[in-house]
């Protein structure tokens, strides 16, 4: 259930007039008639009353979440600037390898074409990064063909990246590897990622290299 503006008004209404109904009923005296009349009046709002409550429990069941929760929060703002090239990996039910590993890792996807930021439709996608859901110590981004295509020079991206990344990101150890597919980035943090402004500094590179992978493109 979302608790939006309309919700949190209503719900709040409904609060202060089943206030005023109650004060109504002691300071007007008590009666057969009077309660009668105050039952009929709460009834309805005593539904109202219940729908923000527990829209309220849901809310607030969702805001209290740990690592995950923040850093996919955190992400929006970059997915809404990217949409749709970049989107959240979610596991379909039916595949249980991908599931466990969508439990155990937070991964992002990167639309196979950079022209799906101008509205070019786009249905296929791969991995871009992904890092541990608890207690993360780096990140790894991938490099494939399949976003970059031809000429594919893996190496060569990989190290104009991870140069990138060495002179803004000196705090941090970054290593490159390439395999059978492409290559991979590893950002190693050195400490657990855990607060606040470590969610901000992940985002901030996830921008960084994501920018980096939309030029790296437009120089194949």
């Amino acid at each position: 259930m979302k608790i939006n503006k309309e919700n949190l008004i209503a719900g709040l209404i409904a609060v202060v007039a089943l206030a005023a109904i109650i004060c109504e009923v002691i300071f007007g005296g008590v009666s057969t008639v009077s309660v009668a009349a105050a039952i009929k009046d709460m009834t309805g709002i005593i539904v109202d009353v219940i729908v923000f409550v527990v829209a309220f429990k849901v809310f607030i069941k969702r805001e209290d979440v740990g690592f995950r929760g923040q850093l996919e929060k955190a992400m929006e703002e970059i997915e809404n600037s990217y949409a749709p090239l970049i989107k959240e990996h979610k596991a379909k039910d039916t595949n249980e390898k991908d599931v466990l590993k969508n439990q155990e890792y937070i991964r992002y996807d990167l639309a196979k074409k950079v022209n799906s930021l101008f509205g070019e439709e786009c249905n296929d996608y791969m991995r871009f990064f992904e890092l541990k859901s608890e207690s993360p110590e780096d990140i790894k981004f991938f490099v494939r063909k399949k976003f970059f295509g031809e000429p594919f020079e893996p190496e060569r991206i990989a190290s104009h990246i991870k140069g990138f990344c060495e002179r803004k990101y000196g705090q941090y150890k970054v290593t490159y590897a390439l395999d059978k597919d492409g290559a991979n980035i590893t950002i190693s943090f050195g400490k657990v990622m855990e607060t606040a402004e470590d969610i901000n500094s992940i985002t901030a590179i996830v921008d960084d290299v994501l920018f980096l992978f939309i030029a790296e493109y437009k120089n194949q």
